[in-house]
């Protein structure tokens, strides 16, 4: 399969999934698996199916779903769907089981540990530390949660300025270039309240093209940050500052 091929797939699995036609997407992502693909996009699509499985309630499917996944990430030294089935098991109420999630990788998670995690938390500065510390107190030093936290800060680090894409939420593009959503709401003629529409839905809403939207939301940004002055912060009802 071709990459043009694979990325029209895998684009109609998730607007179906965003439609919730979860069967259709099941199928297209079980499409996908089944090709030449590799190990580490097969894993990816046990993921997706998996994810989805969960949605239809399909607790055994989604399980087997990503443990297959995992069998094929682990010789890659990921750990994406060991995690995904960590947190379901963790909703279920199987919290030793969650917590066993990981025993089959534990030469991926202390290559992770070295290369991404310590080196980054070395890096940061004090106010960062300040951050993680607190967020670490107020869950009570538990560990799992804290994995997350510190996986969330990391994830962000490198996920700065990242391309806009239709997936994306309003949100998610305030997020990685450090803008007020206000202001990208502000740019699209939306209501300053949170939308957590992906940004292709908020584009054909507005009878917009993808790239009109990603152009839009480029010069809102552009201009919210040095040189240009910073924007005037969203009206409060009543006339309030």
């Amino acid at each position: 399969m071709n990459y043009d091929e694979y990325v029209a797939l895998a684009h109609q699995g998730a607007e179906a999934d965003a439609a919730g036609d979860f069967e259709k997407a099941v199928n297209i992502f079980y499409q996908l698996f089944s090709t030449d693909i590799s190990d580490v996009d097969k894993a990816m699509m046990c993921h997706n199916i998996g994810v989805i499985q969960k949605k239809m309630g399909k607790e055994r499917e989604a399980l087997a779903r990503f443990e297959r996944g995992m069998s094929y990430e682990r010789v890659h030294g990921r750990i994406v769907v060991a995690e995904q089935r960590a947190a379901y098991l963790y909703r279920l109420g199987r919290l030793a089981d969650s917590l066993r999630a990981y025993d089959h990788h534990p030469l991926e998670m202390q290559d992770y540990v070295k290369r991404k995690l310590l080196p980054t938390l070395a890096a940061f500065n004090w106010k960062q530390w300040l951050a993680l510390t607190a967020f670490i107190l107020v869950l009570g030093f538990t560990g799992l949660h804290a994995v997350r936290i510190a996986r969330e800060l990391i994830y962000w680090q490198y996920h700065r300025d990242e391309e806009i894409r239709g997936w994306m939420t309003i949100g998610y593009v305030a997020h990685s270039y450090r803008v007020s959503p206000y202001v990208l709401h502000q740019a699209l003629g939306l209501p300053d309240r949170p939308d957590t529409r992906p940004l292709r839905e908020i584009a054909k809403s507005q009878n917009r093209s993808m790239d009109e939207t990603r152009a839009i939301l480029q010069d809102a940004i552009t201009h919210a940050r040095p040189p240009y002055p910073p924007p005037s912060p969203p009206r409060r009802e009543g006339g309030g500052r």
